[in-house]
């Protein structure tokens, strides 16, 4: 009798199970280590963006900190509010243009800078005595093109950026954006103070003029104002801007920035740009955000 020859091997439809099984061994091994990817890269994003936000708002809060340095308690720190849908543009009287071999006490806060022509309205332009460029007496000129200044006369105060200045018998002085219907400025109580200006301009944060952040949202300043007098501040005490307000009110300022990651994530439907102060939020997106809010008390305002 013959015998049949024994084989070693496996069959085609064991071979079919087994690639099977392997496939989807490899599709949740895939899988897993997509979302490990994902996880991983959202992580490093919001680290990222809650890291810029916090520099930016360090950075302010530095400049806000010496503003009414030298310079009119009234004229230390101004903006202007962006309202609803738009951002504030934030205005800080800039030490650094003024000398302490000229102005070494509070005393001699500077009395330079009178306006020679009176403003009242909506206007993008303020005119100076030739020598108002130098405010504090030291021989150079203190205003430049591209920065920011503020324009107060006793309870009424303007962020602004200089678009341009001209000379001749007069200094004029052009600014965006333009001050307020039913701005009164007049001649005699007028100071304006050179200030370091800080605007959005789209998601890019400008410092007088440079680019010092990007993938920012939002800057929004309110003021907390002691209007009854008991040293404390109530969240009703806080006002989105100083026009109308009595400047020795001020106790603090609260600052509020929204950065956001510089890439849209598909799998985060998140809620949008949130509410900051009187700007109400934005629409859902998949953008990954991150806010900071801080309040100061500027040591040159007391």
């Amino acid at each position: 009798m013959k015998r049949q020859a024994q084989r070693d091997g496996f069959t085609l439809i064991e071979v079919m199970v087994a690639l099977a099984i392997l496939g989807i061994v490899v599709a949740q091994a895939l899988a897993i280590f997509g979302a490990q990817k994902r996880t991983y890269a959202r992580t490093e994003r919001a680290i990222q963006v809650q890291q810029d936000v916090r520099l930016v708002a360090d950075a302010i809060l530095a400049d806000m900190r010496m503003a009414g340095y030298m310079v009119p308690r009234q004229a230390g720190i101004t903006s202007v509010d962006g309202g609803a849908a738009g951002s504030d543009v934030l205005c800080l009287s800039d030490p650094e243009k003024i000398a302490d071999s000229e102005a070494d006490t509070a005393a001699m806060r500077f009395e330079k800078a009178e306006l020679s022509i009176a403003m009242l309205g909506a206007t993008n332009s303020a005119t100076l005595d030739p020598s108002d460029l130098d405010i504090d007496g030291d021989g150079n000129d203190d205003f430049t093109d591209g920065e920011g200044l503020i324009i107060v006369d006793d309870d009424s105060s303007h962020c602004g950026r200089i678009t341009g200045i001209t000379g001749g018998s007069n200094n004029v002085f052009a600014f965006v954006p333009d001050t307020p219907g039913g701005f009164n400025a007049s001649t005699s109580l007028t100071r304006v103070v050179p200030a370091v200006v800080y605007w959005l301009n789209g998601t890019d944060l400008m410092r007088n003029g440079l680019r010092v952040a990007t993938d920012i949202e939002d800057l929004q300043i309110e003021y907390g104002l002691d209007d009854n007098g008991d040293g404390l501040l109530a969240e009703a005490e806080y006002e989105d801007d100083l026009n109308g307000e009595d400047p020795l009110d001020l106790l603090a300022v609260r600052l509020s920035i929204i950065a956001r990651a510089d890439m849209e994530d598909d799998t985060l439907k998140g809620p949008g740009r949130p509410a900051a102060a009187n700007r109400l939020a934005g629409a859902n997106d998949g953008f990954l955000r991150r806010r900071v809010t801080t309040v100061v008390m500027p040591r040159n305002l007391k």
